[in-house]
């Protein structure tokens, strides 16, 4: 895809979804950078992840088991759960 373009889509959008205002102050402040957007908003997740870790541990649920049932509930992936149980 052609960067002016992409880069005339992305503006149009941010515009559309928070305002002229708030996209020029991130155009100005970000201008010219590749950001990652995650998909949704952590809001104490990994909290809940490790809680419901040490739930299904003490429940005696394998760690593997767990990993696989957290990962489903949050739709990521198992490896993505072990990191977060472990960091």
């Amino acid at each position: 895809m052609d960067k002016t373009i992409q880069e005339a889509s992305t503006t149009s959008v941010l515009t559309q979804l928070i305002g002229r205002e708030a996209t020029a102050r991130i155009v100005q402040h970000f201008g010219g950078e590749i950001l990652y957007v995650p998909k949704r908003i952590k809001d104490g997740r990994d909290d809940e992840i490790k809680r419901e870790f040490s739930l299904m541990l003490e429940s005696g649920t394998t760690c593997m088991n767990s990993y696989k049932t957290i990962a489903r509930k949050y739709e990521l992936s198992p490896r993505r759960i072990m990191a977060i149980v472990n960091g």
